[in-house]
């Protein structure tokens, strides 16, 4: 409440309140001197009451004291307000005004500080946030222009790889070719028991008897057994026999086939060779390459799957027949096998 006389807000250091009434006055509106007011003790602050409660009461204060001193002197002027003055809500509206004023004023300043520091602490953040987000836009750039060459690196490596496997496989092709071509003169003879002494050059012209080839034993260069191409069959190794012109091994290739279908039911065999002991099948083929002997093998299995009647060998290249009135397909390397219908 502000003061009755002046109607001014007032300060808790020069505040006076009747205990009674419990109206609020200026000490320096009672015409008391600051001396006097600081004399006062808390107790005689809580006692102190105005002119008007004092004459309504009919009790006295001592006159001795500050401010029964004072107020003898200004007693009429204390009464007649205390007495005739009333609150009108005019004046509670103006006290509220000026509280709620100050109170704002108090909040705006502390709301203000808040604000200020936190807008500071997320400036920093912001700041900081910044510098991370450059640091790493630079490590993406970076990284993204470390992949772009890398991703340029890897196609050009990969057309290269493409180019290099392309000659890869004609030179392999190439080098098969000589290989077989190496062999023109050759013949394999396969499933022909092995002996410890045997005469290899008797056993071929023993061949050449029984299919009524004409074969001497000039016509023969060299004669031995190639390694196993599995070292867990149990097939004999096969008998590799190098002629010394194309005629000759022709002669004798043809004599063997020519043989087996004019005896169908008495195949060449073990026994035709004058070898004792159980008969076996003895084979009169050409001496394929690895790469070639390799891809027959798989031919083989290839047309079982897909039935096909016929798989042979001539001048060292793999043919394949559906049936008897089927073409016949040449089947260079296994892209071709694997186009089989």
């Amino acid at each position: 409440m502000p003061c009755l006389t002046c109607k001014k807000s007032i300060l808790a250091n020069e505040l006076l309140c009747c205990k009674d009434c419990k109206t609020q006055f200026h000490y320096q509106c009672l015409d008391i001197s600051k001396v006097q007011y600081k004399e006062l003790s808390d107790t005689d602050k809580k006692i102190w009451q105005c002119q008007g409660c004092r004459n309504v009461s009919r009790r006295n204060r001592n006159d001795d004291t500050p401010i029964g001193k004072k107020q003898a002197q200004n007693h009429q002027v204390s009464a007649d307000s205390c007495e005739t003055h009333h609150l009108t809500k005019e004046d509670v509206r103006e006290v509220l005004r000026s509280v709620l004023n100050e109170e704002m004023a108090k909040m705006k300043s502390v709301l203000t500080s808040v604000i200020e520091s936190k807008i500071k602490t997320v400036m920093e953040e912001v700041v900081a946030l910044k510098t991370s987000m450059d640091f790493i836009n630079k490590e993406f750039e970076d990284i993204r222009s470390t992949f772009k060459s890398s991703n340029t690196l890897a196609k050009q490596l990969e057309k290269e790889n493409c180019a290099l496997r392309s000659e890869i496989a004609d030179l392999g092709m190439r080098m098969n070719q000589m290989e077989q071509h190496s062999r023109a003169n050759n013949l394999e003879i396969q499933c022909v028991p092995e002996f410890k002494d045997e005469n290899l050059i008797s056993t071929v012209l023993q061949l050449g008897r029984v299919v009524e080839a004409s074969i001497h034993e000039d016509d023969i260069l060299h004669c031995s057994r190639i390694a196993k191409m599995k070292n867990s069959s149990s097939r004999p190794r096969s008998i590799v026999v190098q002629f010394a012109r194309p005629k000759a091994r022709d002669g004798l290739l043809a004599s063997s086939l020519q043989y087996n279908k004019t005896h169908p039911n008495e195949k060449l065999n073990s026994g035709h060779l004058g070898i004792a002991g159980e008969k076996m099948p003895v084979y009169v083929v050409e001496h394929l390459s690895s790469t070639n002997k390799a891809l027959h093998a798989a031919a083989r299995a290839k047309t079982r799957e897909l039935q096909y009647k016929f798989v042979w060998v001539k001048h060292g290249r793999v043919l394949v027949r559906k049936n008897e009135s089927s073409e016949h397909i040449i089947i260079r390397n296994m892209e071709c096998l694997n186009n089989l219908k």
